[in-house]
């Protein structure tokens, strides 16, 4: 959580590329998702991800396995991203930032889960049933 709080002080150009700021409702969501997977059991499965600050002002999260991938980035008002599972079709998604710190229906981190750990754990998921 540092890591992202830190993300406050990058200026403008913080990347010497003309990069600007990230934007303070990108960390705040970015640290709602971090205390989202810390509070919701079923979903304390998937690891810590990878997460990285963006030129354009979003927050960057990724889960990786060896088959499967996980990306979501995350902006002011908006979330955009996809989710790759064992050689099957990407799944994307995208919504307010809102609904990443809802129940199943909404938050993207429930698709995330479903595609990282429930199918490569063998067990029965919402696209087998």
């Amino acid at each position: 959580m540092r890591r992202i709080e830190s993300y406050r002080d990058l200026g403008p150009n913080w990347d010497g590329y003309g990069a600007i700021p990230i934007k303070p409702r990108a960390i705040k969501a970015a640290l709602d998702i971090v205390r989202v997977l810390c509070d919701h059991r079923e979903l304390q499965e998937l690891s810590a991800p990878d997460v990285d600050p963006e030129t354009n002002g979003t927050i960057s999260m990724t889960w990786e396995t060896v088959d499967n991938y996980a990306y979501l980035e995350i902006g002011e008002t908006r979330y955009a991203g996809y989710a790759k599972r064992c050689g099957c079709v990407s799944c994307y998604f995208d919504g307010p930032v809102d609904y990443l710190t809802e129940g199943p229906e909404r938050n993207p981190l429930y698709t995330i889960h479903l595609h990282i750990i429930s199918h490569c754990n063998g067990t029965k998921n919402r696209d087998s049933q």
